[in-house]
């Protein structure tokens, strides 16, 4: 459903030259999943501004059919950013006075159930299920701006192996908002 079964066959009658189709039977079944995630924050200002450096610690747990981990988040910020009820580093909207600041954050996860990898905890016969690293490492590199009602964001995502059959995942993630 996801549109990627299409976009690879595009990929091979364009670009490729051949006429491969996918079959994508082996594909991860389509189920119902919902999840809870719950996420608590409690940062210290250790340098005032004009360029502020701030340490924040962010354990979070999802429970539900799509997820199930514990995470602790360790986080440094570093630069002219807003006080914890107006930023952007935790979506907030508030005063929406201007902003600049990078991030670095470490986190651990400990996996409990990932849907993605096991399958549906509702039932799923999927082919190609595969065991999960319980022990996952997550590191970025975060720029946030913030200008009048026009929010940006740059990650660069660090994510460890998930399975055996995995290696460690390096991703960008950009993000553009306009706020009402």
């Amino acid at each position: 459903m996801s549109g990627a079964e299409w976009l690879q066959n595009l990929f091979h009658s364009t670009t490729a030259q051949d006429s491969r189709q996918a079959t994508w039977q082996g594909q991860i079944k389509n189920g119902f999943t919902a999840n809870l995630y719950v996420n608590y924050i409690k940062e210290w200002k250790l340098l005032p501004k004009p360029f502020s450096v701030y340490f924040a610690l962010s354990p979070t747990t999802a429970v539900g059919t799509k997820d199930i981990y514990v995470q602790n988040d360790i986080v440094f910020y570093f630069g002219k950013r807003n006080e914890l009820k107006n930023t952007i580093a935790y979506n907030q909207l508030g005063k929406l006075k201007n902003e600049l600041f990078f991030a670095v954050r470490a986190g651990y996860r400990y996996v409990f159930h990932d849907t993605m990898l096991e399958g549906n905890l509702l039932g799923d016969t999927s082919e190609f299920l595969v065991k999960p690293y319980r022990n996952v490492f997550i590191y970025n590199v975060e720029i946030y701006y913030r200008v009048g009602r026009n929010d940006f964001k740059f990650f660069y995502n660090f994510l460890g192996a998930e399975t055996r059959t995995t290696e460690n995942h390096m991703y960008v993630t950009l993000s553009l908002a306009r706020n009402f």
